[in-house]
């Protein structure tokens, strides 16, 4: 499954400008890679905003450097795509 982000702050790499981010869908193992401890139903990792790096990182097709270069606005919007994974269209 994948759902397309629109960036409300598109970032540019290589002489282009990267407006959209297309997010696949969690698995279990993309959850024990960014938070090998926690389980369904425990408080948040101690340090969210790694684990939400870390997450993009695997989830999206950007490479690591551009991960980084996301506005944190556009980085809270993918952070609330993926917690609200159940409710990915298929595109």
């Amino acid at each position: 499954m994948l759902r397309k982000l629109e960036l409300q702050f598109p970032i540019e790499h290589d002489g282009s400008i990267v407006r959209t981010v297309m997010v696949r869908k969690p698995t279990a193992a993309d959850v024990a890679a960014v938070a090998p401890s926690w389980r369904p139903g425990d408080p948040p990792p101690e340090n969210v905003t790694e684990a939400i790096l870390k997450m993009a990182g695997r989830l999206t097709d950007l490479p690591p450097e551009l991960v980084d270069e996301l506005d944190v606005a556009d980085i809270g919007r993918l952070s609330e795509l993926v917690g609200g994974f159940s409710n990915f269209e298929e595109i």
